[in-house]
């Protein structure tokens, strides 16, 4: 059977492999020649020629295609480095160049594997597998120390920040304090003292300024989360086991933002424990996976049940409903030529009962019997005697 420069043997693949130290050979590259993908490995490699397979920049006329495609004449690179060397830039690089970078990379296994007798395919998977261990554990390493500083430096700034939002709620709390101190008077039924609110227009400038500043630290704060979930991202690509403390890591994050995001609602206008609490989770989750990494005995992070949906209590759904047939009827308050709508009517109607168990207070007027009455009346204005007595 014929071959050709590029019909490689299985044992020059796992040679290359194996004397590789699991990345690219282009200097400086660490680019792994497996990748695992849902715990599946994955060649990532292309095997790249010294002395070129056809014309070309390197071509050698003189050798044979065994030659050409013999272990000596090999390199392994990426996409990338291949298509730089081979097609991008391919008068930049000599047979030279190629060579000694095939030297140096192979230069500390090469002595071992010529010792070899007997050299077996099921050996030289033991070298790749070593190879490719090495270099999946530095990235991995290296990955989760960066969760780490990301994950520092996302509640540093989130406890900087909220100075800013604390000094906000502090000067509305001294604006509260004086309107309170300013009246000097006593209920004359209870004999107990009597408070001032600060003005509409004062409280809702307060509320503005502490809302801009906990926007501001969120703001200041999204550059932080997007390095976390980078590092993140780049723990989950190196290892399958510590996906789940790294899910662990992205929950307790979004925790953060939550609570630095708020503010407890004035008054009273001190902070409460949440964001030091959510900071604090923070730590541990990353702690945790940090722990997991160096094969500790660390349980499995275990992701919270989602809030039950809110139930409507009866109450709730009556007042709904019929604030809902409120809505629905007070266009015939608006447009007095509108047709009887006999059914509305009747609803209207059947609702009295409940509209009367509505407290008349005024945050409640648009909902009370007085306003379902009138409405009924206004459903009606338009009925004659016979549709009115049917």
């Amino acid at each position: 059977m014929t071959t050709g420069p590029r019909d490689y043997t299985s044992g020059t693949r796992a040679a290359l492999a194996a004397l590789s130290n699991g990345t690219c050979y282009y200097p400086g590259c660490t680019t792994p020649i497996l990748t695992f993908i849902d715990g599946e490995p994955f060649i990532n490699y292309e095997i790249a020629h010294i002395r070129d397979a056809k014309v070309g920049n390197r071509y050698d006329p003189d050798m044979v295609d065994d030659e050409r495609r013999a272990f000596a004449n090999l390199v392994l690179l990426c996409k990338p480095h291949h298509t730089l060397v081979d097609k991008t830039h391919p008068g930049r690089y000599a047979v030279q160049d190629l060579q000694l970078w095939k030297a140096e990379r192979e230069a500390q296994g090469i002595a071992g594997l010529a010792g070899l007798r007997g050299l077996t395919e099921e050996r030289l998977e033991e070298w790749i597998v070593a190879a490719v261990t090495s270099a999946t554990d530095a990235s991995s390493a290296a990955a989760v120390v960066g969760v780490a500083k990301a994950a520092a430096a996302l509640a540093s700034n989130v406890i900087t920040s909220r100075a800013y939002v604390a000094y906000a709620a502090t000067l509305w709390g001294r604006t509260w304090e004086s309107a309170r101190s300013s009246l000097l008077a006593w209920d004359p039924e209870t004999g107990e003292r009597l408070y001032a609110e600060p003005s509409a227009n004062e409280t809702d400038r307060h509320r503005r300024a502490v809302a801009a500043a906990l926007a501001t630290a969120i703001e200041q704060a999204r550059g932080d989360v997007a390095s976390v979930r980078t590092e993140v991202a780049g723990v989950r690509a190196t290892s399958v086991v510590l996906r789940p403390w790294c899910d662990a890591v992205i929950r307790a994050t979004d925790t953060l933002m939550e609570a630095a995001g708020r503010w407890p609602t004035p008054p009273p206008f001190e902070d409460d424990s949440l964001l030091s609490d959510a900071v604090d989770a923070l730590n541990t989750a990353v702690d945790s996976l940090s722990a997991k990494w160096r094969n500790e005995d660390v349980p499995e992070p275990v992701a919270p049940e989602p809030p039950p949906e809110p139930k409507e209590s009866e109450p709730e759904r009556l007042f709904r409903e019929h604030t809902e047939l409120l809505d629905e009827s007070r266009r015939y308050a608006r447009a007095r030529g509108l047709p009887y709508d006999r059914e509305l009517a009747l609803r209207l109607f059947d609702a009295l009962p409940f509209a009367s168990t509505i407290p008349p207070i005024p945050s409640l007027w648009p909902y009370c019997i007085d306003t379902t009455a009138s409405l009924l009346a206004d459903v009606a204005r338009n009925a004659t005697d016979q549709e009115f007595e049917v």
